[in-house]
């Protein structure tokens, strides 16, 4: 019922008088419908009692829907009915936000593939760099070694040198001087 019609007969209920008796099959129905009879006296139940026959009921109800649930069609089985008339798998009629979802997912995946993959030569490259750099410090440090040996060879070779100067020119100074003497 639309809200318009239900709003109407409300409207219609509340304009007619309340003392407007019954209609004859409303009063014939009625009259037909024994009286039950309170025969028994009230019975005094208890919360927990009252919550253990709601249970019960509720087990009673849920084996009963489990018996028919077999037979139950879902909206899954409708759709797969659906899609095997049309000869059409449901996986190709996925939503276009779950296919985009998808499609730049693996957009995504590529690109960074790609970044992986340069990255890996970098450090290729990098690996390679640092490796010639330790072999060419390695031969440098055996050069400076070498320089230094020699270095100190060659301070040793003047201390001689000037050594041996010394003593000549000593020995120069000294002869000529021992003939002077004597004569």
């Amino acid at each position: 019922m639309s809200n318009s019609a239900s709003l109407a007969a409300a409207k219609k209920r509340r304009s007619q008088p309340a003392n407007i008796p019954l209609s004859n099959e409303k009063q014939q129905q009625q009259q037909k419908q024994p009286q039950p009879q309170n025969t028994q006296p009230p019975i005094n139940v208890t919360p927990a009692q009252l919550l253990k026959t709601h249970n019960y009921k509720l087990y009673l109800l849920e084996k009963n829907f489990e018996s028919l649930k077999d037979d139950l069609v879902t909206k899954n089985d409708l759709e797969l009915l659906h899609f095997d008339k049309l000869g059409a798998s449901p996986h190709l009629q996925l939503d276009n936000k779950i296919i985009n979802t998808i499609e730049n997912t693996n957009t995504d995946i590529l690109a960074l593939k790609r970044e992986i993959k340069q990255l890996t030569t970098n450090i290729t490259e990098v690996t390679s760099l640092a490796q010639t750099m330790r072999a060419t410090i390695l031969s440098q440090t055996n050069e400076i070694e070498q320089l230094k040996e020699l270095k100190t060879d060659f301070y040793k070779f003047l201390e001689t040198r000037e050594t041996k100067d010394l003593e000549e020119t000593q020995d120069t100074n000294e002869t000529p001087t021992k003939d002077t003497k004597g004569l």
